[in-house]
């Protein structure tokens, strides 16, 4: 344990240090802190190396050195840290980011990994790039056969024209060759939906080793 030196201290290790007879083992640390500044920043002491002022002081000459006078107004001691080098600091710090990232990874990773358990839920809230092409020849096809309905509905209603002047039997027409050319593509589009759609065109390769186990 160290205390902070004070001035009586330092006039006690003067004294001391002055005297050949004083104890080798403490004078070294003695001659520091009686040569130290007390200006300039604080000096720490061993507590051994008070006790052990006193006791010679003591000893040496007339009268008595008071330990409760000598630690009045000290404090505890505590050695400042070096300061470290900023490009080491700077190099610790973008190690431990480095780490930290790393960390958030593995555990993003794995409360992931915890949720999804088969290649089919990684699909349950998206569409499998499978089945995309499938998708857009449905849309094309609903659009395709809106188009066939309005184009027959109209060509129906104005060529109806020349049959009849009434209005309700015009449109009556229309509407059914409208729903008529839409139920002839939907068919279409159905066979040719079950035929390529769902069964894929096999490779050349896969119809050559077919060729041969037959």
């Amino acid at each position: 344990m160290q205390l902070t030196l004070t001035k009586p201290m330092q006039e006690l290790f003067k004294s001391v240090v002055a005297d050949p007879n004083f104890c080798p083992k403490f004078r070294k640390e003695a001659q520091i802190a009686a040569n130290a500044s007390l200006d300039q920043k604080k000096q720490g002491v061993s507590l051994s190396l008070l006790r052990e002022s006193c006791t010679f002081f003591s000893e040496q000459q007339l009268g008595r050195v008071w330990f409760h006078e000598l630690v009045k107004g000290t404090s505890v001691y505590i050695e400042p840290k070096p300061e470290e080098d900023p490009e080491v600091k700077a190099a610790r710090e973008a190690k431990l980011q480095k780490l930290r990232d790393e960390q958030n990874n593995r555990e993003y990773a794995s409360m992931v990994s915890s949720v999804i358990t088969s290649e089919n839920e990684k699909y349950a809230f998206r569409i499998q790039p499978g089945e995309l092409k499938q998708i857009k020849g449905h849309i094309v096809t609903i659009l395709n056969i809106g188009v066939s309905m309005v184009a027959v509905f109209t060509a129906i209603y104005m060529g109806s024209r020349t049959m009849t002047n009434e209005l309700g039997i015009r449109i009556m027409l229309s509407l059914a060759g409208a729903i008529g050319i839409a139920i002839v593509e939907t068919g279409l589009y159905l066979i040719y939906a079950q035929r390529v759609l769902t069964h894929p065109p096999q490779s050349k390769k896969e119809s050559s080793k077919k060729s041969k186990n037959t």
